[in-house]
């Protein structure tokens, strides 16, 4: 099962998992308490993707993962589990975080290049951030340019790398605006200008052509603007030069041959160029995972056949003779490669794993002679669906249910313990503790080990008054019922499995009474409950046959009556379940959020963010009427008080924060809250 957001919609999404609450405790007159508040997570382990993982090659049990949108952890391995590094991140675009460098000459160093999209459609640059205490405090410098921790290509790396002789330089390679090189530990930052390429996969030294404190010569670069243009051109080039100069590798394959795609597609008729992903380095040998396109989905805004990852090889090349070897451990099966290993303890074992290999799953290969065989881990064989390894979700089951490990684009072997290995998936990692005995082709055990790693996409929460005490409409994963917060819900998503959750609500009167909407369905995308969330349906009926995404949706305090804002066709009521809608009337805009009194059955409210225009119904969303810019325009969400007829807040972004107590034909400003982007209770 594929649990991403669909590359073109997940683009577009700004996701984050700090959603900026404004809770404010007021009394009867709404004067302000001063209140100090002790926050933490809303567990669930895991949640979303984790493009790269980095092992610290002088220090045991030092490890670092980065997410694509929620930041980068430390591992903790006294207690099994991930320690938030980036939590004092006060700026959203700093949750993508594109690569991560851990200092092997100075354990204490680490670097993160963060950014969420290179689009043009983002402001925000990127940065680099600097901690000489392992991500207890950081310092950051902007670069003069985007990168995009969730955008195409975030799997492949690292691309931000330290020199091994001299860890004063560093060199970032951009994913569209070409190599870039430090020399003052990451304080300032100047374009290699003799290297002639912008789009760049990863960064990598070879440590042993240099000396202590001096630069090292040997660097190479894995490069993919020939993609764009379908072109059969060189993917590695190197400097021999300490990055003076840059020549193409010779001898490197240019093109990856047909196979078997699916049952649909018997052969590829368009010829695929190569795509260099992550590499490897023992001794004399450089291990290459490539794919015809950049992981771990491929580049979703190129307009060409192949742009996204279906075909891929493993090769292996010998610096000293210049040869090159293809070792691909499955020829014939689909999808790419993505994470290549080696051990550090016996150089002759090699791992490698596949990505976007959809069907019977990705895998995991092992060599003990340098790839020139290879077993499968975690499954019994090619075309078969049956695990070989234990995959261990005891401790968040959700992970379990219908999940295959995808989008799995690094795998690494712990450098101090051949037994350890992780790989990552589009919803958290897996460790293993008994790897080797995957060399003698016995069963491995995999465990999910997410301990404080959240990363899912928050689009909506809620606090029932009774039943679970948080529902979650999440991107990607569906969402939970949490009963209790401090675990990983041992009933796992809501079920039925949609995919990316939309919207949700309760009956505020009826808390029982749920709905919520999702991007797929048999009959409807939105579904209701009348147990608090244990059972989802279907509406039996949606009120166009245009609907793409379920978007917005309410219901009213006493459970009767629903209101659905689905993408670009209006507002819809229905009063019977979903059985029947018809549209509401009085001008209401489409897309537009509809939000219940919390006491009144027959009041519902929107407001619409470019105008400042407040929308009310007061006959149970039969038709709205509306108060013309009776608030700032900015964007921001409504909400209505549990137990308070009549009171609505607004948070209006740039604009600030307001209250009503009259059904919104008046609002008061709080004037000591200057931006908010929403408000709950």
């Amino acid at each position: 099962m594929k649990n991403k957001l669909p590359s073109l919609l997940k683009s577009q999404l700004i996701k984050s998992t700090l959603i900026l609450l404004v809770l404010l405790i007021f009394t009867d007159s709404y004067s302000q308490n001063q209140q100090k508040y002790v926050w933490k997570e809303v567990t669930v382990e895991g949640g979303g993707f984790v493009p790269g993982i980095q092992f610290n090659e002088s220090e045991k049990n030092l490890l670092f993962a980065r997410t694509d949108i929620g930041g980068s952890y430390r591992w903790d391995e006294e207690n099994k589990r991930w320690i938030p590094i980036t939590d004092s991140f006060d700026n959203q675009n700093d949750m993508g975080n594109v690569s991560i460098a851990t200092d092997p000459s100075d354990p204490n160093r680490v670097y993160i290049a963060t950014g969420l999209y290179y689009q043009s459609w983002w402001g925000e640059m990127g940065s680099v951030y600097t901690s000489i205490d392992r991500g207890k405090s950081w310092s950051s410098v902007k670069l003069p340019f985007k990168i995009g921790g969730n955008t195409p290509g975030r799997g492949a790396g690292e691309r931000l790398r330290i020199d091994p002789n001299k860890n004063n330089i560093l060199y970032l390679g951009s994913q569209k605006d070409g190599l870039w090189r430090s020399e003052d530990y990451a304080k300032t930052w100047k374009r290699v200008e003799g290297f002639p390429f912008k789009n760049i996969s990863f960064v990598e030294y070879l440590k042993s052509s240099g000396k202590t404190s001096e630069a090292t010569p040997v660097i190479y670069i894995g490069v993919y603007d020939h993609v764009s243009q379908n072109k059969l051109e060189p993917a590695i080039y190197r400097s021999s030069d300490a990055g003076k100069t840059w020549q193409a590798v010779p001898g490197q394959p240019l093109k990856l041959e047909p196979k078997p795609l699916d049952s649909s597609q018997t052969k590829a008729t368009f010829p695929m160029s190569c795509v260099a992903n992550r590499v490897a380095i023992s001794g004399d040998n450089m291990y290459i995972a490539y794919g015809n396109s950049i992981a771990a989905d491929g580049d979703y805004e190129l307009s060409f056949p192949g742009n996204h990852v279906i075909n891929g090889a493993v090769y292996k090349f010998n610096f000293k003779t210049g040869e090159w070897k293809n070792i691909t451990p499955s020829p014939k099966s689909m999808g790419g490669y993505a994470g290549v290993s080696i051990s550090p303890q016996n150089p002759d074992m090699v791992a490698v794993i596949t990505t976007c290999r959809w069907w019977p799953g990705d895998e995991i290969y092992i060599s003990s002679d340098k790839g020139q065989n290879w077993k499968s881990v975690l499954y019994k064989a090619d075309s078969d669906t049956s695990y070989k390894a234990t995959l261990d979700h005891s401790k968040a089951l959700y992970a379990g249910h219908g999940h295959r490990p995808h989008w799995t684009s690094d795998l690494k072997i712990d450098p101090f313990n051949s037994n350890r290995a992780i790989f990552v998936t589009g919803y958290g990692v897996y460790i293993c503790y008994d790897f080797m005995k995957a060399l003698e082709d016995n069963p491995t055990t995999w465990v999910f080990e997410n301990a404080g790693l959240e990363e899912t996409a928050p689009l909506e929460i809620k606090s029932p008054p009774s039943g679970p005490y948080l529902i979650t409409a999440l991107g990607d994963i569906d969402g939970f019922s949490h009963y209790d917060i401090t675990i990983s819900p041992p009933g796992g998503e809501h079920t039925p499995h949609k995919g990316t959750c939309r919207s949700i609500d309760f009956a505020a009167n009826k808390p029982e009474i749920m709905v919520r909407t999702h991007d797929k369905g048999d009959t409807s995308i939105a579904s209701y409950s009348l147990d608090s969330g244990k059972r989802w349906h279907e509406f039996p009926s949606q009120p166009s046959k245009r609907l793409r995404l379920g978007q917005n949706i309410a219901i009213s305090a006493d459970g009767k009556i629903i209101l659905w804002a689905p993408e670009k066709v209006g507002v819809f009521i229905s009063s019977d379940l979903g059985k029947t809608w018809k549209k509401c009337t009085g001008g209401i805009p489409a897309d537009i959020k509809p939000v219940a009194d919390k006491v009144n059955p027959y009041r519902f409210y929107a407001k619409e963010n470019s105008s400042g225009t407040l929308f009310v119904s007061r006959d149970s969303g039969q038709a709205f009427t509306y108060y013309s810019a009776i608030l700032p325009k900015g964007d921001g969400n409504i909400e209505a008080v549990f137990g308070e007829k009549g009171h609505v807040w607004a948070a209006c972004g740039v604009g600030g924060l307001w209250f009503s107590k009259s059904e919104g034909m008046k609002f008061k400003q709080i004037l000591n809250v200057t931006v908010c982007k929403q408000v709950t209770f």
